[in-house]
């Protein structure tokens, strides 16, 4: 069975040393291929386009993928950079998130890939050569050793920041600012979680979308990708810290989020009583990981109602409350 769609959470360097430094790898990774590895440091970069955050990971291996080797770069060169796709780039997946072969009764297989793959970003081709597909309930993991992951601002990278983080919600400053997206302006700044180093974890990301024909106030779907992170070895959600203090490094409950008492806030942060469409709304925004603060107050602004005066701080802390 799939573990896609499984969790539906908003899951969201270390001290230097010369491992830190390591030649490693930069990898690309695509929705719905899942890989494990040891975390080993965070980095930061600002270059010509924003502000990275650099993911180091030891002994990584893709658990379900399609492995492909860039071939030529959007200059036309070769640099042989891997890429994980997901599969689902080609097969469709059924209700219970399945992969659905081409034929009745045929198999999930590269052989029906073809052994290249175009993409094209920002007006470049980038070509690939499919080098192994590995599927995670029938194949063993494929090794690809030392590697790093560059992400830039997006909700993805932003959602991986806060669980990696020590400062959990707080690690983002300006989510709007593809140069100051981070609150942390190098290495030493970026205080990776003491629970999470060395640690052995597991994620992927996945597409989340808020349909408007379930959510009355919303003119169009939205879509978005996030980042789901796991403890390799229990498969329990590695979620974002409370608080400095804390440790949320595994959930309370079960992963997708529907465990009544994993809901409730906590005593110290008792919620204000919020209307029912509100309250619906809050729960609604606290499953899907939906927490860009205009999109929140936009949709709970139209459900108000006329009487009721909105306190945006005691939404935005219920959704995190109930994350």
């Amino acid at each position: 069975m799939s573990r896609f769609g499984s969790t539906t959470y908003n899951p969201s360097g270390s001290s230097a040393s010369a491992e830190d430094y390591k030649d490693r790898e930069s990898i690309l990774l695509g929705k719905y291929a899942i890989v494990e590895a040891t975390l080993d440091s965070v980095g930061v970069y600002e270059g010509n386009y924003g502000l990275n955050m650099i993911l180091n990971f030891d002994d990584a291996v893709v658990r379900e993928g399609v492995i492909g080797n860039r071939i030529e770069n959007g200059n036309g060169e070769q640099d042989d950079k891997t890429k994980i796709m997901g599969w689902d780039r080609w097969y469709d997946r059924d209700e219970d998130m399945n992969l659905v072969p081409f034929e009745e009764g045929g198999e999930i297989s590269t052989d029906e890939l073809g052994r290249r793959v175009t993409e094209e970003h920002g007006g470049d081709t980038y070509k690939y050569e499919i080098e192994e597909g590995v599927l995670e309930d029938r194949d063993d993991p494929a090794e690809i050793g030392d590697v790093e992951l560059w992400l830039g601002n997006g909700k993805k990278a932003r959602t991986i920041a806060k669980v990696l983080s020590a400062q959990g919600h707080d690690v983002i400053a300006d989510k709007e600012d593809d140069r100051g997206w981070l609150n942390a302006e190098d290495r030493e700044s970026f205080q990776l979680r003491e629970e999470l180093e060395g640690r052995r974890i597991m994620f992927w990301f996945e597409q989340t979308t808020l349909s408007a024909d379930e959510i009355d106030d919303l003119d169009d779907d939205v879509t978005f990708t996030d980042a789901v992170v796991l403890d390799a070895e229990s498969d329990a959600p590695i979620t974002i810290p409370n608080d400095a203090d804390g440790d949320s490094s595994e959930s309370d409950g079960d992963s997708s989020g529907d465990s009544e008492e994993a809901n409730q806030p906590d005593e110290a942060e008792a919620e204000e009583d919020f209307p029912r469409d509100i309250d619906e709304l809050i729960d609604m925004f606290a499953r899907t990981g939906q927490d860009e603060r205009a999109s929140v107050e936009e949709m709970i602004q139209n459900e108000a109602p006329e009487d009721y005066e909105v306190d945006m701080d005691a939404v935005m802390a219920a959704i995190e409350n109930r994350m």
